[in-house]
């Protein structure tokens, strides 16, 4: 019997270890990679001739990226990414509010 209640006493402990693990509070989103840039897409600026921008958090210089090329999948109003950014020389067309740059390693955060 009391080999029976060491072994369970011995697995709960384990099992409580294990389970303690870091977790992230409810509501917050993990932090980035590290390298990465977080930001938010925003289609509010279209009328100023920037289509798509990406809000960059938190706010800094530059505040905007006018992302060059990006996929469609993340073209949607308030999608939160993680991404790594190299600003290009592209011209912005009539976009003054973004700064042009090819967005890479993007992940939905």
């Amino acid at each position: 019997m009391k080999y029976t209640f060491n072994s369970l006493l011995a697995a709960a402990a384990l099992l409580w270890g294990c389970a303690g693990g870091k977790s992230t509070p409810s509501g917050t989103s993990p932090p980035p990679p590290p390298g990465h840039t977080l930001g938010t897409v925003t289609l509010a600026h279209a009328a100023d001739g920037c289509p798509v921008l990406v809000a960059l958090e938190p706010p800094g210089t530059p505040g905007f990226l006018m992302p060059v090329g990006l996929d469609e999948r993340y073209r949607k109003d308030g999608l939160k990414l993680s991404f790594t950014y190299t600003l290009s020389r592209i011209n912005s067309g009539g976009c003054a509010k973004g700064t042009p740059a090819v967005l890479d390693s993007i992940a939905v955060r």
